[in-house]
């Protein structure tokens, strides 16, 4: 069956991409909102740009009225951004909060860390793989219109249990990273289980 994307709605447009480009991995937006205030969204259609200079990408939606999400806003007017990827701990603890793409929400300081030789922002504990981040560009695109956001990579933290050498790099097993990833629109796995053929259902 041929899908014309002119024909489809947003939201089935949003349908069978989710569908269709598998597994993606989930990844924490963490940006700063305010003295001592962070914010926290999750995406997951996202990807690297480029090499050199190393680039990523994703887009965030507009709210329903609009207007720009605090993500947007912060990247915007703060430049700094880190992008945790989920993984099977983090993923019990923000259960309710990351069943869709776009959702934001205050993070309690409790849940951070703070180490000024890794990022200049606070890093989120339970993390394993992370992304730190500055603004390179925001690509206003469509007709509401949303952004696409291009990040520089600065640095990669990885943690170090899961590295041969912490000199080299070399992941021992990067399943062992026990990163969630999505295997459709809402259906999630962790890389782990994936020879297992286990998913997850977020409305479980």
């Amino acid at each position: 069956m041929l899908f014309s994307l002119d024909k489809l709605s947003i939201d089935e447009k949003k349908q069978l991409l989710g569908e269709v480009l598998i597994p993606r991995p989930i990844a924490l937006i963490l940006t700063k909102s305010g003295e001592e205030r962070y914010s926290l969204s999750n995406i997951s259609f996202f990807s690297i740009a480029s090499y050199e200079p190393a680039l990523l990408f994703f887009l965030i939606e507009r709210k329903p009225d609009g207007s720009k999400k605090q993500t947007w806003l912060n990247i915007e007017e703060r430049i700094d951004f880190s992008l945790f990827f989920l993984n099977e701990t983090l993923q019990q603890k923000l259960h309710s909060k990351i069943i869709s793409d776009q959702e934001e929400w205050e993070l309690p300081q409790e849940e951070l860390n703070y180490d000024k030789k890794i990022s200049p922002l606070p890093i989120l504990k339970e993390s394993y793989l992370a992304f730190f981040c500055e603004k390179y560009q925001i690509i206003e695109i469509g007709d509401i219109p949303n952004g696409l956001i291009l990040g520089k990579i600065k640095s990669i933290y990885v943690d170090n249990q899961f590295l041969e050498n912490s000199k080299e790099i070399n992941i021992k097993n990067p399943a062992e990273l026990r990163s969630i990833v999505k295997i459709g629109l809402n259906k999630t796995i962790s890389l782990i289980e994936i020879a297992h053929g286990v998913s997850k259902d977020p409305s479980n």
